[in-house]
């Protein structure tokens, strides 16, 4: 099982930048002023997830959130990314526990998402794919932009605990193999 650290000091957010610009085209434009703006200005929080405890390792996950600026108490998923040899259900399951885990903590019932519709590259596709049978939060999925859709999520305090085995509407039998490397 890999460990998630907060990033939180510069070389950390050298390497959660790194990791995004390195992992698909989408990202190769991110640079670490806009990552440093992210979580000073806007007040977000940055996690990166490792397979081995030193952090070296051919899978990782950025997760990077920020509160709305507009509408209080929701939250942004910026980035829930994985990289490098990933089977998408898994690193879904491992992002949104995370996510999950977070929501709780900070008292958080509403965040959101953009992602694209195309990466470039088929297993960050399947990963994105698969979020809408694994997780029973997600109450829409509405097209926001014609390269981009916005998933909205609701966790219900009355439902904090239920269904933390990711056995969502369809998610048992999902079949859509490994995933290797950079597009």
């Amino acid at each position: 099982m890999g460990k998630w650290i907060q990033v939180t000091t510069d070389d950390e957010r050298r390497r959660y930048n790194e990791l995004l610009v390195g992992s698909y085209p989408a990202y190769e434009s991110a640079n670490l002023k806009g990552l440093n703006r992210l979580l000073g200005e806007r007040g977000g929080r940055a996690f990166l997830y490792a397979e081995s405890e030193t952090g070296d390792s051919s899978f990782h996950i950025l997760l990077l959130m920020t509160p709305d600026p507009i509408e209080n108490g929701v939250w942004k998923i910026v980035n829930a990314v994985p990289t490098g040899e990933f089977e998408p259900v898994e690193a879904a399951t491992i992002t949104y526990k995370k996510i999950r885990d977070l929501m709780d903590e900070w008292g958080v019932q509403s965040w959101y998402g953009t992602p694209q519709k195309d990466y470039g590259h088929s297993g960050i596709n399947q990963y994105f794919a698969v979020v809408p049978d694994l997780f029973w939060e997600l109450t829409s999925i509405e097209e926001a932009t014609n390269d981009r859709f916005r998933y909205t999520f609701y966790r219900s305090p009355e439902r904090r605990g239920e269904d933390e085995d990711f056995k969502g509407p369809g998610a048992t039998g999902l079949d859509v193999g490994p995933s290797t490397g950079k597009a």
